[in-house]
């Protein structure tokens, strides 16, 4: 249970707080990948009493929540924004 909260829920969150931090895409996704590199990094080193874990599987596993907290923020500043479409897209062929 305490994987799934280092390596989802919690990149999840910090995504989302990224996102409502920045208006801007690019640094709020730079913003939730650092962070979530950092939370996780930190959370393993912590919680692994017995050092079982090494840096490198920590480095293995780091782009999976670094991606769930990019994908947050995209799909948080995405929402906002709507595309309107042209008349060309609607055009009639005759």
């Amino acid at each position: 249970m305490r994987a799934v909260l280092v390596l989802a829920a919690a990149p999840v969150l910090i995504g989302l707080v990224a996102s409502l931090v920045s208006s801007d895409a690019r640094r709020a996704s730079l913003l939730a990948a650092c962070a979530t590199g950092l939370f996780v990094s930190l959370a393993i080193r912590l919680t692994d009493a017995d050092a079982a874990i090494g840096w490198l599987a920590t480095l293995l596993v780091l782009p999976l929540p670094v991606a769930c907290a990019i994908a947050t923020v995209a799909f948080c500043v995405g929402r906002g924004e709507r595309r309107s479409r042209g008349r060309e897209h609607h055009a009639v062929l005759s």
